[in-house]
């Protein structure tokens, strides 16, 4: 049974790549905690309207797409690691400036820029270390490996989360998670990062966004957009139907678990196909 579990895992990760799994593992356990209950707090705890949460949000990905390739200028000049540390603690002052709302009201608008910036610097940089470290042979495993690990820390983060709200309430919360974002970076700047700075065109990002080339893999991602309902409006409609936090918690829990094992599964198949003759023969 265990030599069957163990086909399904990648078994030559490198280094880089074994020290953004723990770290990717932690910022998303403590994004699994709060991300879920953001707009949650947003509607019960603050008393925003539902259009003014999904302008909130609106703000954060707008600008995040005019500002994106900044970041990928600032990991290719600097290094992805200090892309994700930067990242992350804009985490924490994002998630202080949404607590602080409630005593300064403003904060609603300059929390999705502050939020916006944290993308920036944080996503670029991930997906660019990923790519450059992960086995070609083992993709496909590597990828699920890292998407199962997201799914348990899914599966345990809302649980935990609203047992935290229920006790002690949403300031814990956003504190226990800003220190798990935090300590997500000790694997990654615990050894040093071997980096050649290179130059990264902002308008060229655009350009080949827009390109023919990219035309299909646009269209494809901007079926993303679902992620407005999904962050926003399924987490207000869900916390009206279950009130209680800590049964919402435990909701999501069992609605996450259930995707595991096909994830897994899926990831083996990747593998076992040849993705370059497959390629070619298009």
């Amino acid at each position: 049974m265990l030599h069957f579990l163990k086909s399904f895992l990648p078994s030559n990760m490198r280094r880089q790549v074994k020290e953004l799994f723990i770290a990717t593992t932690l910022v998303n356990l403590a994004l699994a905690m709060v991300t879920l209950f953001e707009p949650i707090y947003l509607y019960q705890k603050l008393g925003y309207r539902l259009h003014e949460i999904m302008l909130f949000y609106f703000i954060v990905y707008a600008l995040y797409f005019f500002i994106m390739p900044l970041g990928g200028k600032f990991a290719r000049s600097k290094g992805y690691e200090w892309g994700i540390f930067i990242g992350t603690f804009f985490y924490v002052v994002f998630y202080i400036s949404l607590f602080l709302i409630a005593k300064y009201p403003v904060l609603f608008y300059i929390a999705p820029i502050i939020y916006a910036v944290q993308k920036m610097f944080y996503w670029p940089a991930y997906h660019a270390d990923f790519a450059r470290f992960t086995g070609d042979k083992e993709e496909g495993k590597e990828i699920s490996a890292m998407s199962v690990a997201s799914s348990l820390v899914y599966i345990i983060g809302p649980t935990l989360a609203g047992f935290i709200i229920y006790e002690w309430g949403y300031g814990t919360l956003f504190i226990v998670a800003s220190i798990i974002f935090m300590a997500s970076n000790i694997s990654t700047l615990a050894t040093r990062e071997k980096f050649k700075p290179a130059s990264f065109s902002y308008l060229d990002a655009y350009r080949d966004l827009f390109s023919k080339e990219n035309r299909q893999a646009l269209l494809a991602y901007v079926g993303f957009g679902e992620e407005l309902v999904a962050v926003v409006i399924w987490p207000v409609f869900i916390s009206i139907v279950i009130t209680n936090v800590f049964d919402l918690g435990m909701v999501i829990t069992l609605a996450t678990f259930v995707t595991t094992m096909v994830i897994l599964y899926i990831g083996k198949l990747t593998d076992a196909t040849n993705k370059k003759e497959n390629f070619v023969s298009r």
